[in-house]
């Protein structure tokens, strides 16, 4: 079997972490699964529906990102007859990890015993109002 030229043995002691890194490399991550600023889980914790005319949403944000973010957060009302009212919330300064809990007071056309209140939320970095 031919020798390899000296200088190409380094390279060689090399092969396994580029086939590892490589590999790595084209493994695809699970479907879903977002990234960054997206890493954000936003749930209904309270939804009263007990006023006529409107709902009382208290939600909770976790940041799932390794640095801080602020967060706008949708909220709809809705039953089977479709949409009652919809708002938006802010949430601001939430470091990695952290769960922040907000409320709002949403507007809604009707109270149907099958109304159910919902959020979504996307990072909101930008100027939010007073002391941002």
């Amino acid at each position: 079997m031919p020798r390899l030229p000296a200088r190409l043995t380094p390279l060689l002691a090399e092969l396994p972490v580029l086939v590892v890194v490589g590999v790595l490399a084209v493994v695809p991550r699970p479907a879903g699964t977002p990234v960054g600023p997206q890493r954000v889980t936003v749930r209904v914790a309270s939804c009263d529906l007990q006023n006529a005319g409107s709902a009382d949403v208290t939600y909770t944000v976790v940041n799932g990102d390794r640095v801080e973010h602020a967060y706008k957060v949708e909220l709809t009302v809705a039953a089977a007859g479709g949409p009652l009212g919809a708002g938006v919330g802010l949430v601001n300064r939430v470091e990695p990890g952290a769960t922040a809990t907000g409320r709002a007071l949403i507007v809604v056309r009707a109270n149907p015993p099958d109304a159910a209140c919902a959020v979504g939320a996307v990072t909101h970095d930008g100027h939010a109002g007073h002391g941002s």
